[in-house]
């Protein structure tokens, strides 16, 4: 049975704001209605989903102790998206790296009780240092690596979108790793034996087109179901999210609380044409893969 994977960066809209280089204070009011309208549209279309997790969410009370165990006990997974969602994590200290991502750790299971194996860095800023402070730390797998040929046309693109604030996606290699999930050589770009997992961004096979929802709307259903078509040989991926994505920009007043925060290309659409667009594609995963948290696959994966 082949394996897919449903994940969200879910980081609060004020980090949305800062990665675009808007000058807006953070304003976010009412962060779990976004939580809420995910664990409907899952409960709804069966998805476990994998919820990557800012650790400065949870220490502002954004994401209340009472809403994370709330997503645990319905089944899906909460994973490391580092403690402050800091852009260009490569760049950092090991130090830091190392401070980033226990930390944050350490507060998820404290609240939950569920282990914490995976994480996402931010922007897909990952590095051979930050694999290894995961393999010191005990986790499966990681799930950070962009392998698309344009990688560095799209980097300009988001230096553009940014108003000129440079958001690394990663070493240029990374844009030739396997698109399959694998074990990562000491280079993270080259298959290996490390007891760890890396989980591509899904790329569709040759072309390596990136298969994700702010991809998808920004470009369309069409480009989805076109994509999709040539994913379908693959035999495990990660459809990746963001917490934007079911963020609606009249009901929630983003207009009024971060003028400019409809470049973003999940704002091109209502509220309820993302949620029947992602709907339609989750029932789509269900016809041709097993959905499970990226937990499962790694584990899955793994012994095969």
């Amino acid at each position: 049975m082949k394996l897919a994977n449903v994940s969200i960066d879910f980081e609060s809209i004020y980090y949305y704001v800062d990665t675009m280089g808007l000058p807006h204070a953070d304003q976010d009011k009412d962060y779990h209605r976004v939580v809420h309208r995910y664990l409907d549209l899952f409960a709804q279309t069966g998805v476990k989903a994998t919820f990557f997790l800012v650790g400065n969410d949870i220490r502002s009370g954004k994401l209340d102790p009472p809403v994370l165990r709330e997503m645990a006990a319905a089944g899906h997974e909460l994973a490391n998206h580092t403690m402050t969602h800091p852009h260009n994590l490569s760049y950092l200290s090991r130090e830091r790296k190392e401070q980033e991502i226990v930390s944050n750790q350490r507060l998820i299971e404290d609240i939950t009780g569920q282990r914490v194996v995976g994480f996402r860095a931010p922007c897909f800023d990952v590095d051979e240092v930050i694999l290894d402070i995961l393999l010191d730390q005990g986790y499966s797998y990681d799930s950070s690596v962009y392998p698309c040929y344009l990688k560095q046309v799209q980097e300009l693109g988001y230096y553009l979108l940014c108003r000129g604030k440079y958001r690394s996606s990663g070493n240029w290699r990374y844009s030739f790793a396997p698109g399959d999930p694998y074990r990562p050589d000491s280079s993270l770009h080259r298959r290996g034996t490390k007891d760890i997992l890396e989980i591509p961004i899904a790329m569709t096979p040759y072309l390596r087109l990136p298969f994700y929802s702010t991809v998808h709307f920004a470009l369309g259903e069409g480009f989805l179901n076109f994509c999709y078509a040539a994913l379908r040989s693959r035999r495990a991926f990660t459809y990746e999210l963001h917490s934007i994505d079911l963020a609606d920009y009249e009901g929630d007043r983003l207009g009024e609380l971060y003028p400019g925060i409809e470049r973003h290309p999940s704002m091109k659409h209502s509220l309820q044409a993302k949620t029947a667009m992602l709907r339609q594609a989750f029932m789509r995963f269900h016809r041709d893969y097993q959905l499970v948290t990226m937990k499962d696959m790694a584990e899955r994966l793994k012994r095969r």
